[in-house]
């Protein structure tokens, strides 16, 4: 892509790569580096004609849960849940425009920037709380 001067990567990392996420430590953590290598290579990629975007979704209507064990049929209300047109678009769109980092829907949005900027020791014991309840440990 380099060579020729054009072209776009849309690696998927989520929303749980802005902060840590106890009992689904390793997933977020994997995330996080999809969003940060993502990021990096990105800068990397300036004035080569070609993009890398990280595509960073929140809850995404797939088989997801199931494969992963999750005790409940649809954690969360139904609102949150985007669809996997909807967010591939999104991730599209936003590498033709060049963009490093794209979290659709606004509430996706909102929940990321908090993740990133709130303090650890307020949101981590919820955090665990709430993925307790989801995985069912």
């Amino acid at each position: 892509m380099v060579d020729r001067g054009s072209g776009a990567v849309v690696n998927v990392a989520s929303t749980v790569s802005f902060q840590p996420v106890p009992v689904q430590a390793v997933y977020a953590a994997t995330k996080a580096f999809v969003r940060s290598f993502s990021e990096a290579v990105s800068v990397e990629l300036r004035g080569t004609g070609v993009s890398m975007t990280a595509l960073c979704p929140g809850p995404v209507a797939t088989e997801f849960v199931e494969a992963g064990g999750f005790k409940t049929e649809s954690p969360g209300p139904s609102f949150i849940w985007s669809t996997a047109e909807g967010v591939a678009r999104a991730g599209i769109e936003g590498a033709d425009k060049g963009k490093r980092v794209v979290i659709p829907g606004l509430g996706n949005r909102v929940q990321a920037t908090f993740g990133q900027h709130s303090p650890r020791a307020i949101t981590l014991g919820p955090v665990a709380s709430m993925y307790r309840r989801v995985i069912g440990e």
